[in-house]
């Protein structure tokens, strides 16, 4: 199972800036089911997703960047 310190940071910081699943699904341009699915840990954020929602949220990449990159997907 994959470990969710960074989505549980960035479900955080989602919640602490008023912002819905919908909200952030149009942000990375996915429909609600993925972006959940994304946020729950069940799949991966593709980098320039992260990068969307960092610019929306205001907060770092490196909480996603720790752990690499392979195939374009950020790994947990």
């Amino acid at each position: 199972m994959k470990s969710n310190t960074k989505y549980l940071a960035l479900k955080g910081y989602r919640i602490m800036h008023g912002l819905s699943s919908a909200d952030m699904a149009q942000v990375i341009g996915k429909s609600v089911s993925t972006y959940r699915k994304k946020e729950n840990g069940k799949s991966d954020f593709y980098l320039s997703e992260v990068m969307a929602m960092c610019d929306k949220l205001g907060m770092s990449a490196d909480i996603f960047l720790k752990r690499g990159l392979k195939g374009g997907n950020i790994n947990g």
